[in-house]
């Protein structure tokens, strides 16, 4: 335990800039949405010029079928996706920094040797590893409730949606990355240099989220299939929004991806020989 706490500390200080600037960008991120929820709010109760029909339609075609309208709705589509999908990019960001970092980074780094040489296991290596990902991941999370209760205080709603609204669409987040994060600690198990997992990480994960695209335009029903191979079928931060009925199961499927992805790794790394002078 102490051995997990000491490498968790230290990996925590070399990750603490990446960490901050991620939390700092999703508190901000999450502030101007509950600014730009305010002002949609607004417009949307206007009638006189028919823009409210035109912002309707566009958020119905967006949101899709669980497009209620709601506070929770609507702030959910705009941080998630209206943002150029920044919040997805930087939680995916983390997620693969972290994992590539994990085996591979620190091999190119030449610390290997210096870790394992004291009474530290592999296991407790690669928890610790793990840890400080779901540590960045839980720091993300939060900065995202401030900035929602900052907004919220700053630029008044006539409809707060409820905090469990607003934590659903998170934890879906979070596992998103969780995800991702397992299939790149399962690459960097095998690697020696960073660089590749974290390029076949990436390549994998914009793959991923081109097939969500391609499946879902309009009159393209022979590709529905692609959304059975792409994790971003889980990520419905509206459906968590408004309703939560899927978010076990997407969670879930979110989480074993992960977990798979981590044994897998743990598997490779028990077995590997370390290059000499890692």
């Amino acid at each position: 335990m102490n051995g997990l706490a000491t490498l968790a500390r230290r990996l925590l200080v070399e990750a603490r800039w990446l960490m901050l600037l991620s939390a700092a960008a999703m508190f901000a991120l999450s502030w101007l949405c509950v600014y730009r929820n305010s002002v949609m709010e607004a417009r949307l109760r206007a009638d006189t010029t028919g823009l409210s029909m035109r912002a309707r339609m566009i958020l119905r075609t967006a949101g899709g079928p669980n497009m209620d309208f709601s506070a929770a709705a609507i702030e959910a589509l705009v941080f998630y996706w209206f943002f150029l999908c920044i919040p997805i990019l930087i939680t995916v960001a983390w997620a693969i920094a972290r994992g590539a970092a994990s085996v591979a980074g620190e091999i190119e780094r030449g610390t290997m040797d210096l870790v394992l040489s004291r009474p530290v296991a592999r296991t407790t290596f690669l928890g610790a590893q793990v840890l400080v990902a779901l540590a960045g991941f839980l720091a993300m999370g939060l900065a995202i409730v401030v900035g929602h209760a900052v907004g919220v205080r700053l630029h008044p709603l006539e409809a707060p949606p409820p905090w469990l609204s607003v934590l659903r669409p998170i934890l879906n987040l979070d596992l998103l990355g969780v995800s991702v994060l397992g299939y790149t600690v399962m690459l960097s198990a095998v690697d020696s240099v960073r660089w590749r997992p974290t390029l076949i990480s990436s390549g994998l994960t914009l793959v991923q989220f081109g097939a969500l695209a391609v499946a879902n335009q309009p009159d393209w029903d022979s590709w529905r299939w692609l959304n059975h191979v792409t994790i971003f079928s889980a990520f419905q931060p509206i459906e968590a929004a408004v309703v939560g009925e899927a978010l076990f199961f997407n969670g879930a499927l979110l989480g074993g991806i992960g977990l798979a992805g981590v044994v897998l790794g743990w598997i490779a790394f028990q077995y590997r020989d370390l290059p000499a002078n890692s």
